[in-house]
């Protein structure tokens, strides 16, 4: 854990490198401390249809989710440096969101073949 999912407007394809951007999230959720090198799973998913009360539909939205435990003040450092590195990464995006998602741990259920 974390699952870091980029969804993007697919319109932005032709102007970011998002192999870029996924490898850029997957870099600052490491760098946060927060989590074991292993665990941090990053993947993007293109969007065919956005809308947007501002008009532009282009958009990039990073959502994390983790196991509830962190405190508040290490889940806004990590949602801050991960705006400040998407900033950083792909300035010409005109909206830039992220959002952290606790997880509950005793509901969750996952299978690895070794």
């Amino acid at each position: 854990m974390p699952h870091c999912i980029i969804e993007y407007d697919q319109s932005l394809d032709t102007s970011i490198d998002i192999e870029n951007v996924v490898q850029g999230v997957q870099q600052c959720a490491l760098e946060s401390g927060l989590f074991e090198p292993s665990a941090i799973k990053t993947r993007a998913i293109a969007c065919s249809h956005c809308a947007s009360g501002q008009g532009d539909s282009q958009m990039l939205h990073v959502r994390i989710h983790l196991f509830a435990g962190r405190s508040a003040s290490q889940k806004l450092a990590l949602s801050e440096s991960m705006l400040a590195a998407l900033d950083a990464m792909i300035p010409q995006v005109p909206s830039l969101s992220v959002e952290l998602v606790d997880m509950d741990s005793e509901s969750y259920q996952k299978r690895i073949l070794v």
